[in-house]
């Protein structure tokens, strides 16, 4: 399979285009993170199978394909941000999926299984792609008790790419969930990703401690602001402000329900920003919208898979590599 990805790279090189993104987010969902790169005037762009289930399945040929075309046109230094689907591998559906750490694989005699093993594997070929032959800055993202770490594949790009380990709380970036994170990145400012949260013992006061380059000290002003939701009584909840300028507030954001949220985006750019590796301030072309990249996609496109049993049940289901 290794000849059919080196193929579709082939193809993309037909098209003659220039890279011009600054993040590519996979997986994106809302794609908070692509909004907010365009607020700062920087291209970005979004894969997420629920905006085109045709172009954006990373189980199916083509989608394969168009995502590969996206990390191709990053310029090195870019942001490749991945949270691939966590479903079928955290403790939650442990009973469904069965996975354990001497079984990763988990019972594949289930076909949500098999996909979940497939989309994993799929999106490991495209980060190293991204970080090994086109210099992205890679994120991935998955709930504290994801296994999906301890895949072979994974494993192996984590070591060998260097990638480090960061602990989070979506929470603390006004996620309406508190998910407790893992990050794996090669971002040089990580740390600014590090913040946890807890409740007060009556849950009335919602703290922040600080990210890395701030302390608790430096939190200078508070204010009460009001917060109330349905069915509950109206409460207050604090308001920290730092010397910095920034702010981080507990208040749950119910419109802000994407797995990243526009703070979380924020954050994220001004590591990406202050990495010496982003491209940041490098100039970039005007590259084509997604609709057009579809269409020179399909200029070039010639399907080389040989589709296995599971096509039965989803059509174009397949994976690029074995184990």
């Amino acid at each position: 399979h290794q000849e059919i990805v080196k193929a579709m790279i082939a193809d993309y090189y037909k098209l003659n285009l220039t890279p011009w993104l600054k993040l590519v987010h996979l997986f994106s969902g809302r794609d908070n993170p692509s909004r907010y790169w365009a607020s700062q005037g920087r291209q970005a762009a979004g894969f997420e199978i629920e905006s085109d289930g045709e172009f954006e399945d990373v189980t199916s040929e083509i989608g394969f394909c168009y995502a590969l075309f996206l990390i191709l046109s990053a310029m090195p230094g870019a942001m490749l941000l991945a949270g691939f689907p966590c479903s079928m591998w955290i403790f939650l559906s442990s009973s469904y999926h069965q996975r354990t750490k001497d079984n990763v694989e988990g019972n594949t005699n289930r076909f949500l299984v098999r996909q979940a093993n497939c989309q994993l594997r799929n999106t490991v070929v495209l980060i190293r792609i991204g970080v090994e032959a086109r210099g992205l800055i890679a994120l991935l993202e998955q709930p504290a008790s994801s296994i999906a770490w301890l895949l072979k594949c994974m494993a192996d790009l984590l070591s060998e790419c260097g990638f480090h380990r960061i602990f989070t709380h979506m929470g603390a970036f006004l996620h309406p969930i508190a998910k407790p994170s893992v990050l794996w990145t090669l971002l040089s400012e990580g740390p600014r990703l590090m913040l946890t949260y807890y409740w007060n013992a009556k849950r009335e006061i919602f703290y922040h401690p600080t990210t890395i380059e701030d302390s608790v000290e430096d939190f200078i002003d508070e204010e009460e602001v009001p917060f109330s939701k349905p069915g509950s009584k109206a409460k207050t909840f604090k308001v920290y402000y730092s010397k910095s300028g920034g702010w981080l507030t507990g208040g749950k954001n119910l419109k802000e329900s994407g797995i990243y949220t526009t703070r979380f985006s924020e954050v994220l750019y001004t590591a990406w920003l202050n990495d010496p590796r982003s491209n940041a301030f490098v100039a970039a072309p005007i590259g084509p919208s997604p609709q057009e990249l579809k269409k020179a996609l399909l200029q070039v496109w010639t399907s080389r898979v040989v589709y296995g049993p599971d096509c039965k049940r989803q059509k174009r289901i397949h994976e690029y590599f074995g184990a």
